[in-house]
């Protein structure tokens, strides 16, 4: 077991509004021409490293390292200024000693002792260190123990005292500046000067990368701007989309008919997903039926669904409806026995364009194997996260858990402990609500699995449960893999060298995961 918790990989859905402009793109390029940015900047460039997490709003004013980005924080306060006892790759798994030098379980593997490495200190010049509950970012208690008012509320805007490599040196809404910790405890940054500026949207994201007013940026690409990025400097401009985690179709079992088996494999039957990725979606490759993150987990799928494909046949799809007692309709579509139409809706945010595009592929395919489907574009994330959390709702694409095993986003989807009656919230990732109402027995064994996976240091006990795990989601289907995100990583070595990529995979690279950029950051160095 790995110290580390997973990352909650929808912080990067922000990133993934496309807005399908390369016209309007070409257009701003030839516009701009080499002019300024709208954001303040500054002129030397071989010390200053620009970085962009997401577009979309103005900095806030929140350097509270309990927040990231996603949660209103700023980009920085995790990683930068604040730091974690251990590093974990999302990309391979591997764990690197960092606040602390060792850890031990005890021998029930209830309890977990953390050796604090010697010499770090704080900012400030001072040692003790501290931990506010069961968060994984350390903030020193001289500080956070003398908060009067809530520490959730705390803006922490004044000279933030952390052991991270860099110092707070500016703030206003449109440009965050750290600068160098001359006392930084361990790999001395070869970069001076960080400057995180506000980007209003991804179209202007994109053409500031084009131009050369970003190092980095951690924005949803389209494949059509490859030949104003990559095709126009191979040299220097890159982008590395490493899988990052799988996306479902949930489907709310506390509603019939999906709590019926043979419905949801009528559903599956009837999606073409090797038609999911193309234009805006064309880096997330099909998922493996196990919903275990490919090809970064390849390793942990049992050897019977390692090379196993997904079953497309809108006649297989009518057939399990039948089985299920519906009857198929002069129209074209099934009934139940009680005459009612099966219809459907499937939610999806407006503007997310990749997954907009997967959704009505997906209705599409519905309709045309005799379920009537139809999209509920929900108005923004707020809304559509609080349909899916509570269950209001029939269907849904959305994300999973990252984590460096299976064990991770298995745990947040399928506990029952994360599940929660009608109307009310779940927890992680069970959208699906899957649990003892709805799971048929089901629930209870995956329970055990993942008992049975946390009571065990064993990588061989450990996959013995991942394998049982993986049986039930493939012949239970409590939820649908569809494809697999990536972590959007788009960088030039105009300025700065060291990135990781395919074959230097030491991170997985997408500035919005935090402390994975501070670790990208101090690989860097200037270029030659």
């Amino acid at each position: 077991m790995t110290p580390n918790l997973a990352s909650s990989p929808h912080r990067n859905r922000r990133a993934v509004a496309f807005f399908s402009l390369l016209l309007a793109l070409v257009m701003m390029l030839a516009a701009c021409g080499g002019g300024s940015s709208s954001n303040p900047t500054t002129t030397n460039r071989a010390t200053t490293l620009r970085v962009l997490s997401a577009p979309g709003q103005p900095n806030p004013d929140l350097f509270n390292p309990f927040f990231n980005t996603n949660q209103g924080g700023d980009f920085g306060a995790q990683g930068l200024l604040y730091e974690t006892l251990y590093f974990t790759n999302l990309y391979t798994g591997q764990t690197t000693p960092w606040l602390a030098s060792s850890y031990s379980y005890s021998g029930d593997l209830t309890q977990l002792t953390f050796t604090l490495r010697p010499g770090v200190k704080w900012n400030d010049d001072s040692t003790a260190l501290f931990r506010i509950g069961d968060q994984v970012f350390i903030v020193p208690q001289h500080i956070w123990a003398n908060i009067s008012s809530d520490p959730v509320k705390f803006a922490n805007d004044n000279n933030p005292v952390g052991t991270g490599p860099y110092l707070l040196s500016h703030y206003d809404p449109n440009l965050i500046t750290y600068q160098r910790n001359p006392n930084y405890w361990g790999t001395k940054p070869q970069v001076p000067t960080i400057q995180v500026p506000s980007i209003k949207d991804n179209t202007t994201a994109i053409t500031d990368m084009i131009q050369g007013k970003l190092d980095w940026m951690g924005t949803g690409w389209n494949p059509d701007y490859d030949p104003l990025f990559t095709g126009k400097d191979p040299q220097h401009n890159h982008t590395w989309f490493a899988a990052s985690n799988t996306v479902m179709l949930y489907l709310n079992l506390q509603k019939a008919p999906f709590n019926n088996l043979l419905v949801r494999k009528a559903i599956n039957a009837a999606i073409n997903r090797s038609q999911l990725p193309q234009g805006v979606a064309k880096y997330a490759g099909v998922a493996n039926p196990t919903g275990v993150i490919v090809p970064t987990l390849t390793d942990w799928i049992s050897s019977q669904y390692a090379s196993m494909s997904f079953q497309y046949s809108a006649n297989q799809a009518g057939s399990y409806l039948q089985q299920a007692g519906y009857t198929k309709g002069s129209d074209g579509f099934y009934r139940n026995a009680s005459g009612k139409e099966f219809t459907m809706t499937v939610d999806v945010v407006n503007g997310w364009s990749d997954w907009d595009q997967d959704v009505q592929f997906i209705v599409n395919d519905l309709n045309a194997a005799g379920i009537k489907a139809t999209v509920n574009s929900e108005s923004g994330y707020t809304p559509y996260y609080n349909a899916i959390s509570t269950g209001s709702y029939d269907a849904a694409i959305s994300w999973t858990n990252s984590g460096p095993t299976p064990y991770f986003p298995y745990q947040a989807m399928l506990s029952s402990a994360n599940s929660a009656p009608p109307g009310q919230a779940v927890v992680g990732t069970n959208f699906e609500r899957w649990d003892a109402s709805s799971s048929h027995g089901y629930s209870a064994q995956t329970d055990k699995l993942i008992t049975q996976y946390e009571g065990s240091s064993d990588p061989n006990a450990q996959k013995q449960a991942i394998a049982g795990i993986e049986d039930i989601m493939v012949s239970q289907l409590p939820v649908l893999p569809l494809t697999v995100n990536v972590y959007w990583d788009e960088y030039t070595t105009t300025n700065w060298m060291g990135w990781p990529d395919a074959s230097n995979s030491y991170d997985s690279g997408a500035p919005y995961n935090m402390p994975d950029a501070e670790n990208v950051i101090l690989h860097l160095k200037p270029a030659s």
